[in-house]
């Protein structure tokens, strides 16, 4: 820097002080000679005249974010509060016209949101604003973008990071919500059940038939042994076939009376207790027998 001579020349100074300035990274300085736009600093270290020619201000080129809370109306006229994230920046050619075109730039983006918010909420349901969040983002973007671009920022992008109804309708829809599962929950349920009981059934019939054929099997076995001991007897002891039955009855009638005493779950049984009685029994059998099967 070169001092001039005051005595010899005392306009010296205002018209040879040479300034320097030290511009930041990411950062644009403004240059004014006499108040009017000259050109653009780069960062770094810049020398220029003082005082006819200074640095209005300075210019970031840094993404930045800015972050609105805005309540609005739905269709359904529920209140709620949407927090939406601007990411926004100055491109390096659009320094002159982002540093004059604005006083203040975060609040004019904040009004310009606001009222991108109020033309595309009210036309939406609760519910749909819920799912079609990325395509509200995108249409306050499409909004904002176009207006923010004659002014020289850029809209990067912008997100809806949260939407909040008030507390007693978030209530209401966590209670649809509860009521919705416990009805999945309730059938389901159901369902299990009724397979359950259809597969229970479906296993007590295949049991049951098995039962029966074991039981056919089994009376059949002890039918055709009944036969095969009474012809034995007869051929043995020479006694008709008749009376041989007759005598088998009797036997297994005292094998009942013992099994009885000695069963576990023991009963008091007043059944006819003589030996007359079992004569009585087999024309019963031998009766009810011929009815039930008539010749033809």
């Amino acid at each position: 820097m070169t001092t001039p001579n005051l005595a010899a020349n005392p306009h010296a100074a205002a018209h040879n002080c040479c300034c320097c300035v030290c511009v930041p990274e990411t950062n644009y300085g403004v240059m004014q000679r006499w108040g009017k736009f000259v050109g653009v600093l780069d960062p770094g270290f810049s020398c220029f005249l003082w005082p006819c020619t200074s640095v209005a201000g300075l210019v970031s080129t840094r993404l930045r974010q800015l972050v609105i809370r805005e309540e609005a109306k739905t269709k359904e006229n529920v209140f709620i509060t949407l927090s939406v994230a601007i990411q926004y920046s100055v491109e390096d050619g659009h320094v002159e016209q982002a540093f004059y075109s604005m006083e203040n730039p975060v609040w004019q983006m904040q009004m310009f949101v606001e009222d991108a918010i109020r033309s595309v909420v009210p036309n939406m349901e609760l519910e749909h604003l819920f799912m079609e969040k990325d395509k509200v983002s995108n249409e306050i973007n499409e909004a904002l973008s176009k207006k923010m671009q004659s002014y020289g920022y850029t809209i990067v992008d912008t997100l809806i990071t949260d939407i909040s109804p008030e507390a007693n309708v978030k209530a209401a829809m966590n209670k649809i919500n509860e009521s919705k599962r416990l009805r999945e929950a309730a059938e389901f349920q159901a369902e299990t059940e009724k397979l359950v009981r259809v597969k229970h059934a479906e296993a007590e019939s295949i049991s049951k038939q098995l039962q029966g054929e074991g039981v056919a099997a089994q009376r059949k076995a002890i039918l055709k042994g009944f036969q095969e001991g009474i012809e034995d007897m007869s051929k043995a002891t020479g006694v008709e076939a008749d009376e041989t039955m007759k005598y088998t009855m009797m036997t297994q009638y005292f094998d009942m009376l013992r099994d009885v005493g000695l069963s576990n779950n023991k009963a008091t049984i007043f059944i006819p207790h003589s030996p007359s009685s079992i004569a009585t029994m087999e024309e019963q059998i031998i009766s009810g027998h011929v009815n039930g099967n008539p010749k033809k």
